[in-house]
């Protein structure tokens, strides 16, 4: 290296492959003038078989934060059964001197590891036109104070598809409900652009989009009423964004 250079980067991925698996490593290291160095290891294992992907993972790097990550995935695809789609995702990851900002703008480093295990489940079921898509979300951190998430997240579509005239037209016409419970987000500054802990709660709250698709040849409309629900609600919470 000279002082030209601001970083190097070494990447490395070998891969073994037998008949329906495949496992490979992937090592990188970089290295700048202010002494940064960042140092990333992981590896994984696949099952492939037809419609079917399990996938095993592990991983450590270090840039600067020490973190640590094991994951399995297992995925499950067919366009020709009543269960077309099953993404299943489970994952831990350990953050060592995990850095936040408090309402202040103060930086805090954290002085004990920090563990978030998130769980993630895409599902898409069909039965002829009758289409449900959901997607359920299970989040915990092992210490709110540094990183807080929301315990459930849950976002669900149901919806008809049909095609009408000679398959001329595509109509698609449904529901999207969300909801979350109830956790403490981030909070925005916008003098210093940084996301900060805040004590304000939101969540646990259900809010639903009534929508319609038309697709005409190459022409696409879409029309969405918003948080429908709000119109028999006496106190309806309009400014929750869904995480």
């Amino acid at each position: 290296l000279d002082g030209e250079l601001d970083y190097s980067l070494l990447n490395l991925n070998p891969a073994i492959k037998e008949p329906n698996y495949h496992a490979g490593d992937l090592f990188s290291y970089h290295f700048d003038s202010t002494g940064l160095s960042g140092f990333d290891v992981s590896a994984a294992l696949q099952r492939q078989m037809p419609e079917v992907r399990m996938l095993l993972s592990t991983g450590f790097s270090m840039e600067p934060i020490l973190s640590q990550r094991f994951g399995v995935h297992f995925f499950h695809n067919s366009d020709s059964s009543f269960v077309r789609l099953v993404d299943l995702d489970v994952h831990a990851t350990q953050l060592d001197h995990h850095v936040w900002y408090d309402s202040t703008i103060a930086v805090h480093i954290g002085e004990k590891s920090l563990w978030l295990a998130q769980a993630a489940l895409t599902l898409r079921l069909a039965w002829g036109w009758f289409h449900v898509d959901m997607q359920q979300l299970l989040q915990h951190s092992s210490d709110k104070s540094q990183l807080d998430v929301p315990l459930w997240t849950s976002k669900n579509s149901i919806y008809g598809d049909f095609t009408l005239f000679h398959r001329a037209l595509r109509l698609q016409i449904g529901v999207d409900v969300r909801y979350l419970t109830s956790f403490h987000p981030d909070g925005y500054d916008p003098a210093t652009g940084i996301f900060y802990n805040q004590n304000s709660e939101v969540g646990d709250y259900i809010w639903a989009d009534v929508f319609l698709n038309l697709q005409i040849k190459r022409a696409s409309i879409y029309l969405k009423a918003g948080h429908l629900n709000a119109l028999w609600e006496s106190h309806p919470r309009y400014f929750l964004l869904p995480h």
